[in-house]
């Protein structure tokens, strides 16, 4: 394999287990030894030999099982953040456990989660995804109940699969599949108990090791996120049954309520990503969920999204506008300002005047025809970015492209 400045160009021989071949096939290594990244000076190449699928060892043939941390860092899927699909509650490829005692609003929270996300609207004021697919395994309250809650709270019908029944034997196989066809990215499970009756005593750790290592395996190969509700226990109000639960779940978050009354519902939570004890209040008339207090994170969402507003609203005024002109009609620090057009930009909420310097909206953008000279500002109007730039004004920009022209937002 060789690898420049660029990072994995080739790979020589068919044979590793690591990597699939890329270009030009080489002859493949020979002899048992893996060979690791050679030493060169600043700026020069690295040369990296594949390494060989097996080795011998005490007179037996190995697999190897091994990966070389060098290969996995030039893998930017693997070094990329963490994408939240629901703040607090979802991430992609990640399961989340919500557990809290009976009646305390469960279902009805992850409803009014499912029908935001099914929108792609505003949440907390944090943006969610463009409407999403979501599929809804309900296995415990009546199907009429949770029709007429999604109705009530506007949730896009066209983005929601439910299943109401399921074999107890082969129940995640079927859920695996269901997502791959209609391709779903969040699972919603009601409730684990109810999906795992194979299960006869939720206190030992014998039987869920193997049935949430297969829940688990949904999430990372298909890249989808799961919400599963659990009980919670009586006295302590922790999630209930064998602490195998908890060990395999990313984020453990344990609902609770001040007194039996309140329509406040407090969270905390524990997990692989760095989430703060958070505060929602219910409206029942409206089936709205607020968020009420949270970590500084909201807080930070919150500024950015009056930033990014400010700079939507510029643009939508002004046909056109430079990033100089938003600028300094904006005010305040630069750098802020170009990373809320940034954000707008792989939103797709903004799109780029060809290769000039102005943003347009993207309907602006369908609505004028090739070579228009509707705009004051360009006389090709705002196109597509159709060029060897390989960008497309109605399409968000990648990561890539948007720290080639803004420099790096972190």
């Amino acid at each position: 394999m060789y690898i420049g400045k660029e990072g994995i160009t080739a790979v020589v021989s068919i044979e590793t287990n690591l990597l699939r071949p890329a270009g030009e096939l080489s002859p493949p290594a020979s002899s048992d030894e893996c060979a690791t990244p050679s030493e060169a000076g600043e700026g020069e190449d690295t040369i990296v030999e594949a390494e060989p699928s097996s080795f011998t060892f005490e007179g037996r043939r190995y697999p190897v099982l091994s990966k070389l941390l060098f290969l996995l860092m030039k893998d930017p899927a693997l070094l990329a953040p963490l994408e939240m699909l629901i703040p607090f509650f979802a991430a992609l490829g990640r399961v989340t456990m919500l557990a809290a005692r009976e009646k305390l609003g469960k279902s009805t929270l992850v409803a009014f989660l499912v029908s935001k996300l099914s929108n792609g609207q505003m949440l907390w004021g944090m943006k969610l995804l463009a409407p999403t697919k979501v599929l809804y395994v309900s296995l415990e309250e009546g199907l009429g109940d949770l029709v007429r809650r999604f109705a009530k709270m506007g949730a896009n019908a066209d983005n929601i699969r439910v299943i109401d029944s399921l074999p107890v034997k082969g129940a995640l196989n079927h859920i695996a599949a269901e997502v791959h066809h209609f391709g779903a990215k969040l699972i919603v499970i009601d409730s684990l108990a109810a999906l795992a009756t194979a299960i006869e005593d939720e206190n030992s750790a014998t039987g869920w090791t193997a049935f949430l290592r297969e829940l688990t395996a949904i999430a990372r190969t298909q890249n989808v996120a799961i919400i599963v509700i659990h009980h919670g226990n009586k006295q302590s109000g922790k999630y209930r049954g064998s602490s195998a639960i908890g060990a395999a779940m990313d984020m453990i978050i344990e609902m609770d309520a001040t007194d039996e009354a309140s329509t406040r519902r407090q969270f905390a939570t524990r997990g692989r990503w760095d989430t703060q004890p958070f505060e929602l209040g219910y409206d029942a008339t409206s089936g709205e969920w607020a968020l009420l207090a949270g970590g500084p994170s909201v807080r930070e969402s919150e500024a950015q999204l009056e930033l990014d507003t400010q700079v939507l609203e510029l643009v939508t005024r002004q046909h056109g506008v430079t990033k100089t002109s938003l600028r300094e009609a904006i005010g305040g620090d630069k750098a802020k300002v170009d990373a809320a057009l940034a954000r707008l930009l792989q939103a797709g909420d903004v799109a780029r005047l060809g290769l000039r310097s102005g943003y347009c909206v993207p309907a602006l953008a369908t609505a004028l025809p090739d070579n228009s000279s509707d705009s004051p500002y360009s006389p090709d109007g705002c196109d597509t970015l159709e060029d060897d730039s390989g960008l497309d004004g109605r399409t968000p920009l990648t990561m890539d492209e948007l720290e080639m022209e803004f420099g790096s937002f972190d």
